[in-house]
């Protein structure tokens, strides 16, 4: 597995078929709402403080070849509050998300969260010259 855990750049086709349904991201928002180039941070805020959305969340997402386009595989719900600006909403999201994803690759390490199969995906051994 490759843990991004915010990364901003875009990974290359030999990584992202290498490491196919095994890479993941945390965005700060929900997702697709809230997603694609451009939205990351502050920027994701502000759009949640602008909607007329009662909560947020933190997405744990699968990376595919689109900005923040994977399959959501776990989300942590955020409750918003009346008069919320973006840097509460910033505060508030980034105080769960290390938790959050420690728990979450945690359940898949245990078997509790099973990712979508790779049948590219090779055996230990072929690596072995």
């Amino acid at each position: 597995m490759v843990i991004l855990s915010g990364y901003l750049r875009r990974l290359g086709p030999k990584t992202l078929t290498r490491y196919r349904n095994r890479v993941l991201n945390i965005h700060p928002g929900p997702l697709p709402q809230f997603g694609g180039h451009g939205m990351y941070g502050r920027a994701v805020h502000e759009a949640v403080a602008a909607s007329s959305l009662a909560e947020t969340s933190a997405c744990i997402h699968i990376v595919d070849e689109e900005y923040d386009h994977g399959p959501v595989i776990a989300l942590k719900s955020v409750p918003l509050e009346e008069g919320d600006t973006a840097l509460d909403i910033e505060r508030r999201v980034t105080g769960v998300e290390p938790e959050f994803f420690v728990q979450t690759l945690r359940r898949i390490s245990e078997g509790d969260l099973t990712l979508p199969p790779d049948f590219r995906t090779r055996n230990i051994s072929d690596n072995i010259p």
